[in-house]
Order: structure tokens, then sequence, then C-alpha cells
């Protein structure tokens, strides 16, 4: 579809867009726009698996291995793209648990929340984790070995990236898109 300005350069009037501008206000004409985006307006209905958020943007929990946020992001390598799941201890900001492999599913992120739960001097009825929606977050694996260790899960709303901020952050370092 043509703007306004573009149909008269294609009918052979030259108008420039100060001119194309003070003509549709003296016409009354009007722009039709979108309904603007407003990202964290509602939680996913309907999407099996999906849970409340419970961390609340709440990123400074008051001791270690309170609550840990989860994610996953992609490296190019020479045999192809790699996928890294992380899981970072809010308190410390430290990675606890971490893994890397060609498949992005849900023995990824087990396999890094079972080196985190290794690797840490976890009481598992304190812990909280947090998570965007996910698939790998999502399967049905993965939630049964939430329920077995007694872990209470979380879930950032949909489209809401700023709820998992800490895990989105230490991708954006370490491939050096974000701030320095």
């Amino acid at each position: 579809m043509l703007t306004g300005n573009q149909q008269l350069r294609a009918s052979g009037r030259h108008v420039g867009r100060h001119r194309g501008a003070r003509l549709k206000r003296r016409a009354e004409l009007r722009v039709r726009t979108h309904k603007a985006f407003r990202p964290c307006s509602k939680a996913s209905r309907g999407a099996v698996g999906v849970v409340e958020n419970l961390l609340q943007q709440e990123f400074q929990p008051p001791a270690p291995n309170r609550c840990w946020a989860g994610g996953i992001t992609y490296i190019r390598s020479s045999s192809g793209w790699r996928y890294l799941a992380v899981w970072i201890d809010l308190f410390s900001r430290r990675i606890v648990g971490w893994t890397l492999d060609a498949r992005v599913d849900a023995p990824l992120v087990i396999e890094a929340l079972n080196r985190a739960l290794g690797h840490r001097q976890v009481e598992p009825e304190q812990l909280l984790i947090h998570t965007d929606q996910g698939s790998q977050y999502r399967a049905n694996n993965y939630l049964e070995l939430l329920q077995k260790e007694k872990i209470t899960c979380s879930m950032s709303a949909k489209g809401c990236c700023w709820d998992n901020a800490v895990v989105e952050l230490l991708f954006h370092l370490e491939t050096g898109t974000g701030p320095r």
C-alpha cells in the first residue's frame, strides 16, 4: 500500500513531506494506527505447563540458593549452532549450573539444573527457580523433576523479557552486545 505522498509522486506530482502533511491536516485526513504494543499485559492463557510469576522482578533474594533464574542462548561454532543453558543464583549473580548441546530441548535445561543442584548446598523446598515460558521449561519431564525435588517454579509473563533480565543481561554481555 502506498502512502499519500507516494501516490502523488506516482501520478507525476512532486510534493514534499511538509506540504503533504499540511494538505492532509487541511483535509482533516488521519492516519490509521495500530494498537500500541503493551508487553506483560496478560499471562498466557491455555498454554500447558505455564505457572504464575512468583518472582515479580525481585532480583535481590535474602540469601544464596533461594532464587535462581534460567535461560538459553545459542552460540555459533565451527561445527554448527550450539545451545547454552544456564542457571544463575540471583543473590550472588554467579552461574551455578550450565550445559552446552547441539539440541535445544528439555534435557538441555534438566542437565544444567542437575549440575547446579549437584554443585550447590541447596534446600530444594526453599528454592524458587524462574524462567521464561519456553517449551523446554513447560515440558513434562522438567516439571516432574521440579515436583520431585520440591522446587518452586515461576515463569515470566508472555513477551515480558524484563522478568528474566538478569539472564538476558548475561547473554548480552557474553556476546558483546550489552552495556559495558
